[in-house]
């Protein structure tokens, strides 16, 4: 590893204390994973703070491609003494559970029956179940692959993946890589960008903001390669394109990806992405700067008389600004993420289709989060979180009449949304994680009183939510 012994030292602990991060969407957490536990020989807080929090020792395992080991390796070579295998005799497996029960504050409306609501509350377990292959396959080549049981869907499938290789100049002063995923951001090593965003650990039944940007809302869709560079263990610089990856889809059935009725919106071409960052270490502290991006042109799904081949889609920029501090004390840790993204949105599909679904030709989003979290000696803590969505109102794309949907949609057609989560946690060891999270809406869909027009309200929305994570 590149990192010199003082530093492995020094990223012994960790903390959150206040900051901003891009909402994760709909994509699940990344997770800290005991498999490179096993095959370093590391307790889990030489990478974590508390899991899944990476330290400056952690950020640079995955850099790496996490292929650092302690364990024995089958390897072979060549005529020439070339390497080619270097494989642990001990397979790096882990599986990862949530198990949760949530409630909101007032029961939501009936699917089907008028003027009833239905039962309040439901618990899950699992809420997540996962089996991870995480480790190194080769010299320089590693990977952290997902597989995952969701009780809100019942399927079983394909969860955040990211495959690797790392290797150094001569001088070891530049770092770079390659990468292979499936969720833009799921590459990244700071605590402030979409896939690795807080709440690490979050319900899913209940209802969300309708407004999503698009760098937050691709993951296990798309299939990303891109490039990587890390100089001198501050400058760090990705570019990477995405293109379309369904899962579930049949290209016989529906003609091909392109068909204008697969389940989600499809890339046209490559959408480049791109990731620049700073980092300024001192001490036990650590500070970075940094900026994120993705353009990708869709062609929307379900709308009427929109063909991926006629050349219709719509366009999407998003550009993200984060930042990140933390410190790690020897009893007191503490970090500060900060996350920005506005995204410009031209609706040259959706709009001129012959049925338009949107009521304007451009619109925007901005989505600002600030969390900060706090731990005593790794056991106690928590965090508190405050979350922003602002944007242009568009009545055919946010509002959502009807009796199935519509404590989610907009009266007003304005996405703007605030709303707050308290967290508390307690680890009993370092790979548990039980906590007790409360999320209260001052906006919710645009409205405070009568939101949707069915007469509810943004704060019978809040919710509580309990949960158990742990990963063995």
């Amino acid at each position: 590893m590149h990192p010199s012994p003082q530093r492995n030292i020094q990223a012994v602990s960790a903390v959150f204390v206040a900051g901003m991060s891009v909402w994760v969407g709909m994509t699940t957490s990344a997770q800290a994973v005991p498999s490179f536990a096993r095959q370093t020989g590391m307790a889990c807080e030489a990478c974590h703070t508390v899991f899944p929090e990476l330290t400056p020792f952690g950020r640079r395992f995955k850099l790496n491609a996490f292929v650092l080991t302690t364990k024995k390796q089958v390897t072979d070579i060549n005529e020439k003494g070339q390497g080619t295998l270097s494989l642990s005799d001990i397979p790096p497996l882990s599986i990862m559970l949530q198990a949760s029960s949530a409630w909101t504050a007032k029961n939501q409306p009936d699917s089907a029956l008028a003027n009833t609501k239905s039962q309040n509350g439901q618990a899950e377990f699992p809420q997540q179940l996962s089996l991870f292959y995480a480790g190194k396959i080769a010299d320089n080549f590693g990977a952290m692959l997902q597989m995952t049981y969701q009780q809100n869907t019942g399927s079983i499938g394909i969860d955040n993946s990211d495959m690797r290789y790392a290797n150094h100049t001569p001088n070891n002063d530049f770092l770079y890589g390659f990468t292979l995923n499936n969720n833009p951001t799921v590459q990244d090593v700071w605590n402030s960008t979409p896939a690795w965003g807080a709440p690490f650990m979050s319900p899913t039944n209940v209802p969300t903001p309708a407004a999503k940007v698009q760098i937050a809302n691709l993951g296990q869709t798309v299939a990303g390669l891109g490039a990587y560079g890390f100089y001198r263990d501050r400058l760090y610089m990705e570019v990477s394109g995405y293109r379309s990856a369904p899962q579930g889809k049949s290209a016989a059935a529906l003609k091909g990806i392109n068909d204008s009725t697969t389940g989600n919106p499809t890339i046209q071409g490559v959408a480049p992405y791109w990731r620049a960052a700073y980092e300024f270490p001192w001490g036990r502290n650590s500070l970075s700067v940094g900026t994120f991006g993705m353009m990708p042109n869709m062609t929307p799904n379900n709308v009427a008389g929109v063909s991926a081949n006629g050349g219709a889609k719509d366009r999407f920029k998003d550009l993200g600004l984060d930042t990140q501090y933390q410190f790690i004390g020897d009893k007191h840790t503490g970090s500060l993420l900060a996350s920005w993204v506005h995204e410009n949105q031209k609706w040259k599909a959706s709009y001129n289709a012959p049925v338009s679904a949107t009521s304007s030709l451009t619109d925007y989003l901005d989505r600002m989060q600030v969390t900060g979290t706090y731990y005593y000696q790794r056991k106690f803590g928590g965090s508190i979180g405050y979350t922003s969505i602002k944007g242009r109102s568009d009545f055919k794309l946010y509002n959502s009449p009807g009796l199935a949907t519509n404590a989610s949609g907009s009266a007003s057609g304005s996405p703007n949304s605030q709303f707050e989560t308290l967290e508390l946690d307690y680890l009993p060891f370092l790979n548990t994680k039980i906590l007790a999270q409360y999320t209260f809406y001052n906006e919710f869909n645009g409205g405070t009183n009568n939101y949707d027009g069915f007469r509810h309200k943004a704060s019978g929305n809040n919710t509580t939510y309990i949960g158990l994570w742990t990963s063995f």
